[in-house]
């Protein structure tokens, strides 16, 4: 664990020292998604195992009824985590200067 641990925070300062010394005030989706590649690896997720990650697969019928009731017309995640064939999550890139909430 106290390796993930560092792995995690060697990410995160890497990542502000990237933000701020970026001359780009536009960091693209794709960048990103490099980004979230290495953040899901820290946490042990292959995403090059379709077992583990499923990259821009459209969602259900089921899923698309919950997100119509938040109002998203999203179907196809970037990415969706999942095990075996049980989803657990979903998580979708977004340009680094997007308000996320």
């Amino acid at each position: 664990m106290e390796e993930g641990y560092k792995k995690l925070k060697l990410l995160i300062e890497t990542y502000k020292k990237f933000k701020e010394e970026s001359k780009a005030t536009y960091i693209s989706e794709e960048t990103t998604r490099v980004w979230i590649n290495d953040l899901l690896e820290i946490f042990g997720w292959d995403v090059h195992n379709t077992m583990q990650v499923l990259q821009e697969k459209e969602v259900g019928a089921s899923q698309r009824e919950k997100l119509e009731e938040i109002e998203s017309t999203h179907v196809k995640p970037d990415y969706t985590l999942v095990n075996g064939k049980a989803i657990k999550s979903y998580l979708d890139a977004k340009r680094a200067h997007i308000d996320i909430f």
